[in-house]
């Protein structure tokens, strides 16, 4: 989370002048690390970091800036939080102790160039960090410094709200309307993503606000949409992303904004620097019209009381979504009583958050206390740490995807996860399974972070007894027993009999009759399955032709005549599915209902057109069938058209389905 500071710059001042500078030159002249070795020094500084000398602090620094440019530019940390704050807090005490001042230090700055594919712009205010803790006792000594420094005993008030487990981006809007988006970067410059931010529905376009202004905020990627994009990925064989913050990162960073579109990302507000100066200047007729207030205060009123609460309604009030989540207390021992609280119940939402952020409530006190060259002294973030948990690998499942990769899961013996059964874990792919070194039958390490669905660690070496057994991957589809696929380059296994195998057949259909697809929502799952096996469906063609089974179906165990028609008037009701769903329904890696829209928009009219007029005949997969034009193909000659994927389910082109959705 990045924090304004009332510091504008105007155009460019000599201090910028010199950070950028500075930071080009500490980059290109720095050395990068390969992550074994940067790893190996990292540890070694971890495992002694209550002995480190002012000798160390060289390594400190080199190391800490390797990892800054891991997190920042790459967006591949190899360390946790955890383990970076205990570096970057060693580093800060070493120079305090030894009065080491070094403005190229992590501590004083994070220097990382910005990304060359984007353009890169200046923020009007630097976009700095914020301090954190992870210990509760620290959020006292948080409120003594705040005291120390206003010489009061009063009542002062804190809010607390989520920290967001994000990627800072900070939008700039002029007469009203959003014109620039800039990434936190390395807070004085950043990447101008302006067209991807754009694709993000909640980011309000216009705001009824004539001056130009930066609004702050993190853009998350919802733990739902998240889930669905690693199982596309590992569907099709690409690298998944290794959590929310990441796939963040990479979805709003896209050359092809499409694809960030796809990805329904969201965006929440926390910081407004041009109100902050308002306030700062008690310019109180400003606040007060950017409040709709009737009754106007006198600019200068030092009485005037506006807090953090009024701050985010402003935010609220111009379009702009905020934390779920606001918590005031008068005094830190009742706002720590609820970080515990929260601490041991985690509240449940659809991102990621790493902890909670805690401000002081009266804006007019932001300005008195100010700010270091990190972060403010009016505001602290308190960190959850993540929860690992030890248990048993009891088995590996090989899964069959809807494309044909095939996953390991590791089954798990039962164990509770931050109030959560766990018994199930991803492993990604078999490459991934051999880097962590698991056996069935190890005692393993898995954490959960936030409320992403489990990993696996690594093993506990110490207490293998010598009877694990080394997991192979499988050379057969575990579902239809066809040899398995490996392509050059790529770390999927695959079925490639993707026409003949139930597992591909049932993950297929079970995506088409979803509720953004074809809405069939009275063909479950383990109908389709028994369906599958009784022979009754083979592909998506075969499901307009399912009345032909009746008989047979109402031979079944568990199906009655309501049961059928209710399923058989759902598939009727299918054939008048917007064509955007059509899309979503045939599974096609990277179209969700954003991109489904897209291509709709994109071909719609013409398809329509054609269809309608009766252009389609009976038997139009014969050669003889001229195909619409603007039909998009999904498999031409040689498996070549403009949406082409090699392991798609459905073969063929989009007349074969689209005769059954449009006729009898």
């Amino acid at each position: 989370m990045a924090i304004a500071v009332k510091k504008k710059i105007k155009l460019l001042d000599f201090s910028t002048f010199f950070c950028i500078i500075s930071i080009k030159l500490t980059s290109e002249a720095s050395k990068i690390m390969q992550p074994s070795e940067l790893l190996v020094q990292t540890t070694h500084l971890l495992s002694n970091i209550s002995s480190l000398k002012e000798s160390d602090i060289p390594a400190l620094v080199e190391i800490l800036r390797e990892h800054n440019r891991l997190y920042y530019s790459e967006q591949s940390p190899i360390i946790s939080d955890r383990e970076y704050d205990a570096l970057f807090q060693a580093l800060k005490n070493l120079e305090e102790q030894y009065s080491t001042v070094d403005m190229l230090s992590p501590t004083k700055r994070i220097d990382v160039l910005v990304s060359s594919q984007f353009q890169k712009g200046l923020h009007a205010w630097p976009m700095i960090s914020l301090d954190n803790t992870y210990d509760e006792k620290d959020l006292l000594d948080f409120e003594k410094r705040i005291r120390n420094v206003l010489k009061s005993d009063k009542i002062l008030g804190y809010f607390m709200e989520l920290k967001f487990d994000g990627l800072g981006l900070s939008l700039t809007y002029r007469n009203g309307e959003l014109v620039r988006a800039l990434t936190r970067g390395n807070g004085v410059e950043g990447e101008d993503v302006t067209i991807n931010a754009l694709q993000i529905e909640n980011i309000p376009k216009t705001i009824p606000f004539q001056e130009e202004v930066e609004i702050r905020g993190e853009v998350v990627l919802p733990i739902s949409e998240f889930n669905r994009i690693n199982r596309e990925r590992m569907e099709t064989g690409e690298k998944v992303f290794s959590n929310p913050r990441n796939a963040a990162s990479g979805s709003l960073r896209q050359l092809d904004y499409t694809i960030t579109a796809s990805r329904n990302l969201a965006f929440y507000a926390y910081s407004f620097p041009y109100l902050e100066e308002q306030v700062t200047n008690r310019n109180w007729m400003v606040v007060d019209e950017m409040e709709k207030r009737e009754g106007k205060t006198e600019s200068g009123n030092m009485d005037k009381i506006f807090t953090y609460h009024q701050y985010l309604a402003i935010l609220e009030s111009y379009g702009f979504t905020i934390t779920p989540y606001l918590f005031y207390a008068e005094n830190i021992e009742n706002l720590a009583k609820e970080v515990h609280r929260l601490g041991e119940n985690r509240p449940v939402f659809d991102f990621e958050i790493d902890g909670l952020v805690v401000k002081l409530a009266k804006l007019s006190l932001w300005n008195t206390l100010g700010t270091t060259e990190h972060h403010p002294r009016y505001a602290i973030a308190y960190k959850f740490p993540a929860i690992h948990v030890r248990t048993k690998l009891l088995s590996i499942e090989h899964s069959v995807g809807r494309t044909g990769i095939i996953t390991p899961v590791a089954i798990l013996e039962p164990v509770n996860v931050g109030g959560v059964t766990v018994s199930r874990a991803t492993l990604h792919n078999y490459d991934e399974l051999a880097k962590k070194g698991v056996m069935e039958g190890d005692q393993i390490f898995i954490v959960r972070a936030g409320e992403v669905i489990p990993e696996v660690i690594g093993p506990i070496m110490e207490v293998r007894t010598g009877e694990e057994k080394i997991i192979v991957p499988p050379r057969i589809c575990p579902s239809c027993g066809t040899p398995l696929t490996q392509d050059v380059g790529k770390v999927a296994l695959y079925c490639p009999a993707r026409a003949t195998c139930p597992a591909q057949t049932s993950g297929a259909m079970k995506a088409f009759v979803g509720k953004h697809g074809a809405n069939m929502l009275t063909l479950g799952e383990k109908i389709i399955d028994i369906f599958i096996e009784q022979g009754f469906l083979t592909d998506f063609v075969s499901i307009y032709h399912l009345k032909e089974h009746t008989v047979s179906i109402l031979s079944l165990e568990g199906f009655k005549n309501k049961k059928l028609e209710n399923i058989l008037e759902s598939i009727e009701a299918s054939r008048n599915m917007p064509l955007a769903n059509f899309f979503v329904a045939l599974g096609i890696p990277q179209v969700g209902r954003k991109t489904g829209k897209l291509l709709a928009k994109y071909v719609g009219e013409k398809i329509g057109n054609e269809f309608t007029s009766g252009t389609v005949q009976k038997g139009s997969n014969s050669s003889a069938n001229r195909e619409p034009e603007g039909t998009v193909r999904l498999y031409g000659e040689g498996g070549n058209g403009d949406l082409n994927s090699k392991n798609e389910f459905f073969h063929g082109s989009l007349q074969d389905i689209l005769f059954h959705l449009t006729y009898e």
